[in-house]
């Protein structure tokens, strides 16, 4: 089985002032458990990026461990809703975040099975050796225009 190496990093870029970026990397404590490989990005222009991509890492991480009867690809799918409906219940709780929301990218690595699930335009990427091969597509107006034609 090949080595499986995780590290993180957030930049606000070059047209924010703010970072909204969260993620999480959560390896196994014993060696049949899963991996979980979380990031997440609120979504510019709305409030409260920051908190609504901190809460979606935040609540993925502890719904995906506190279900563990399901198989990965429902874990991750239950818990990516669970997370959604955190954070439109913190959006209705607080007026100054009214509105908020995050991309989210995951990957659960258990043995040699990679599982991934993801909402918005937070992409997953696979690296080997010098390849780089994008295995998600984005949710959003720009990509459904591309994959009709009417953009290149």
């Amino acid at each position: 089985m090949a080595e499986t190496r995780a590290v993180g990093r957030t930049d606000a870029g070059r047209r924010r002032l703010s970072n909204e970026d969260s993620f999480g990397i959560f390896a196994p404590t014993l060696s049949f458990q899963p991996a979980l490989y979380i990031v997440a990005d609120g979504m510019g222009g709305h409030a409260a990026g920051e908190v609504a991509s901190a809460l979606a890492v935040e609540q993925v991480a502890a719904a995906f461990k506190r279900e563990v009867s399901l198989n990965l690809t429902k874990r991750i799918q239950q818990a990516i809703h669970l997370a959604n409906t955190a954070i439109i219940h913190a959006a209705d709780d607080d007026a100054t975040r009214r509105g908020m929301g995050s991309t989210i990218v995951c990957a659960v690595i258990q043995g040699n099975q990679l599982v991934s699930a993801h909402v918005g335009d937070s992409r997953l990427y696979r690296v080997r050796g010098s390849s780089i091969d994008r295995l998600t597509v984005d949710h959003s107006m720009v990509e459904e225009q591309v994959r009709a034609g009417l953009l290149s």
